[in-house]
């Protein structure tokens, strides 16, 4: 309260010394909050440029994930699509194996039946064989026989 007083008392003599000297400092820490504030600015200024850049460079990163997953998704179709042609070539195949080897099992029934029946017929060739020897063996002796 006394400062006041006293600073009311040099005001109306005209010793305004210590109004001055609060007056400029007030100015000068009015100056340095706004060069504070100013280089507040140009700090949020440089961020906001910084993540401005920050989301164009993401953009792109995002545009060329789309692509990839685009070219992906290609990629894929083409993979089912060949998958699904191999797949009915493989079931074709199979197929073709399990009627050739039906094919194949009967064709060994019939080479067997084949060399059963090639082998009987060498029996009887040489049962024939031997009935021929025998005939001619009975033909001489019956020859002979009314030859005398």
């Amino acid at each position: 309260m006394r400062t006041n007083i006293k600073l009311l008392a040099d005001s109306v003599r005209g010793n305004n010394t210590f109004l001055r000297d609060e007056i400029d400092n007030l100015q000068t820490q009015t100056e340095l909050k706004l060069t504070q504030i100013q280089n507040g600015c140009y700090t949020f200024e440089n961020e906001v440029t910084q993540l401005r850049q920050e989301v164009i460079n993401l953009r792109d990163i995002n545009l060329n994930q789309q692509k990839l997953t685009n070219e992906l998704g290609t990629i894929n179709e083409t993979l089912k699509e060949q998958l699904d042609d191999l797949t009915d070539k493989n079931e074709t195949i199979h197929f073709e194996i399990i009627e050739k080897t039906r094919l194949y099992k009967n064709q060994i029934d019939r080479n067997r039946n084949i060399t059963r029946e090639l082998q009987n017929c060498q029996r009887h060739g040489r049962n024939l064989q031997n009935d021929k020897v025998l005939i001619e063996f009975w033909q001489d002796r019956i020859i002979l026989r009314y030859e005398k």
